[in-house]
């Protein structure tokens, strides 16, 4: 009787998780982008092919209004593990922490996975309207993004870093260009911002559908005090006839500060990337090439889950071929014979394989 209780106890610890060596299933994965027609959109999708192609299950990509609804429903809503956010809103969150309790539960919780790539920002206008310059935006109509939207924020930090006042339109820049182009009376705008990476899709346009349009150059030094130079040219817009000089930010992949199963599944995500990076930038959206995955974001610490965990390795488990992660240090040799009795000696060898698989 005593060796079928000790037994039953045994197998009863096997089941409970232990510190070291435990396989954990990657489940209920989401990550947050942005609009189906932008780049974050691209760029979470790239990510999903080739984690399915290594653990055979997709990520869901949830399409949002952007970087400040990423934040919010990364925080609050369930099974969601990773967002894209724009670097200049999270360098907003820094200096703002004090304000409120969210952006300082933001500025504590909030982590890095990997800089991804430069985001342009798009000032667009029509032929004709003799905008040359940010601050001939001045008393103009302008579409400065939807509410909650990255794109809404630098426009904001972008024109007030020059002091110019515009009326501000609140629309995403699927809809401003049509406005811009199409706008009947009282709906007109005179030009719209977009923050995305070239080829932004929206005005990936063949040369003759964008004739009418043009993109008004950001060249004031004020601007470049928060964002970073960058270029337009006609390789990345075909109805462009010279080079344009602009601004841009740096999309960032954000996670939560999670624990236990997220922050494993954070840190499987992370290492699929790093080690599919070639594959990305061969077959992902043309930004991957711009991508440096050890890029620090000034201000902001990358997360444990990657740091840490990626130290350890993941692998396809069997026989079902989906991805698990090895929490803690790889398992050590079993070394079972140590144990003369035949009980003892069995619940080494059960757990050497439950750690095995």
């Amino acid at each position: 009787m005593y060796r079928l209780v000790h037994l039953a106890i045994a197998y009863f610890f096997l089941l409970i998780p232990s510190q070291h060596a435990i396989a954990e299933d990657l489940s209920n994965i989401s990550m947050i982008t942005g609009r189906q027609s932008g780049t974050y959109f691209r760029f979470g999708q790239d990510i999903s092919r080739v984690f399915q192609a290594t653990c055979g299950a997709p990520i869901a990509v949830k399409e949002s209004a952007g970087s400040l609804e990423n934040l919010k429903r990364l925080r609050n809503e369930a099974f969601t593990q990773l967002a894209i956010i724009q670097s200049d809103v999270l360098q907003y969150i820094l200096v703002n922490q004090e304000a409120g309790r969210e952006f300082r539960d933001y500025a504590n919780k909030f982590k890095i996975v990997y800089a991804l790539y430069p985001e342009e920002i798009h000032v667009v206008t029509k032929h004709g309207t003799n905008i040359h310059s940010l601050r001939d935006l001045s008393g103009k109509k302008v579409a400065i993004g939807e509410p909650e939207s990255g794109t809404r924020l630098t426009s904001l930090l972008l024109l007030s870093s020059l002091n110019v006042q515009v009326t501000p339109v609140e629309i995403g820049p699927k809809a401003a260009l049509d406005r811009l182009l199409r706008g009947e009376r009282g709906e007109e705008i005179d030009a719209f911002i977009a923050v995305g990476g070239k080829p932004y899709p929206v005005l990936d346009l063949e040369a003759k559908a964008g004739e009418e349009l043009e993109f008004v150059p950001i060249t004031e030094n004020e601007v470049f005090q928060i964002y970073k130079p960058a270029t337009f040219t006609n390789n990345d817009y075909r109805w462009l006839k010279s080079d344009v000089k602009t601004a841009a930010v740096t999309a960032t992949l954000v996670t939560f500060d999670f624990q236990g199963k997220s922050c494993a599944n954070v840190a499987t995500i992370a290492k699929i990337v790093k080690d599919n990076f070639d594959e990305l930038q061969k077959s992902g959206h043309p930004k991957w090439n711009a991508v440096a995955l050890d890029q620090d974001v000034p201000g902001w610490s990358r997360s444990d889950c990657v740091t840490e965990k990626l130290r350890h390795p993941f692998r396809l488990s069997s026989p079902n071929g989906r991805c698990v992660f090895l929490d803690g240090d790889a398992p050590r040799a079993c070394n079972c014979d140590r144990f003369s009795d035949s009980i003892q000696h069995r619940i080494c060898e059960l757990q050497c394989q439950s750690a095995a698989h």
